[in-house]
């Protein structure tokens, strides 16, 4: 507890074991001057926080946006298309549709879980937008997830509405019908790319009330994605006009 208190700035015995209100609020208090959520509860990222040497924060901040403006592309946006864009902000879970510099629209998003499944960094050209899709299962999920399932309980794929199909070459194609459950929704987002990822609605809408959303395999769940869809459509149809005059 010695390190606690000094850590947090609590004037008293610093020998106490006691977690009391007091230290819970100063807990608190650190929490969120680290950008952590302020629960005043002693978990590990915050016992982590604590333990790092003292930075100057002002400076990370500039590191940080430094970095990140050095991954964007240099135009952003065509012109043909109104100067509009998507940035998807990873840490943040959200998405942002923005036309000459302003945002026009937001939504949540769930991203892909940290590690193997990250959401990758990458800047593309929207091209089309699927709607009632059909689920082709990526191979790393078929040979990984899947196969080992079906393995334990031969009926798996069929309770999850999944078809299973042998390819000529031998390789295995797992697929789900567009409808309800469909594990992309209503309405797909495509912007082709080496990761083979994209944009998509989701059954699982629950997971958009939480405030950590990283539970996908890669590709980004929208929580509106109607509203996206008809956001994307009434820009590219303003730009239309507006070249047209």
């Amino acid at each position: 507890m010695r390190v606690i208190l000094r850590a947090v700035g609590i004037l008293g015995d610093a020998d106490s074991t006691k977690y009391d209100a007091q230290v819970a609020k100063a807990v608190e208090k650190f929490q969120s001057s680290v950008d952590l959520k302020a629960t005043g509860v002693l978990d590990e990222r915050t016992v982590k926080a604590l333990n790092n040497p003292k930075r100057d924060r002002q400076i990370d901040t500039v590191l940080v946006n430094m970095e990140r403006w050095r991954w964007l592309p240099r135009q952003l946006g065509a012109a043909n298309v109104g100067n509009a864009y998507v940035i998807l902000n990873i840490p943040d879970y959200t998405l942002k549709v923005m036309q000459r510099g302003a945002q026009v629209w937001t939504t949540r998003v769930v991203t892909g879980k940290p590690g193997q499944h990250a959401t990758p960094l990458l800047s593309e050209t929207m091209k089309y937008i699927t709607v009632n899709p059909t689920w082709n299962v990526p191979p790393s999920i078929i040979y990984n997830e899947y196969l080992p399932a079906l393995q334990q309980d031969p009926t798996v794929l069929q309770r999850m509405g999944l078809k299973l199909e042998r390819n000529r070459d031998g390789s295995i194609h797992i697929s789900q019908p567009p409808g309800e459950a469909n594990a992309l929704g209503r309405i797909r987002f495509n912007f082709p790319n080496k990761f083979l990822v994209y944009q998509h609605d989701t059954p699982d809408k629950y997971l958009f009330a939480k405030d950590e959303r990283a539970f996908s395999h890669g590709c980004m769940r929208v929580q509106n994605p109607d509203q996206y869809a008809s956001c994307l459509l009434n820009q590219s149809d303003a730009a239309d006009e507006e070249e047209s005059l």
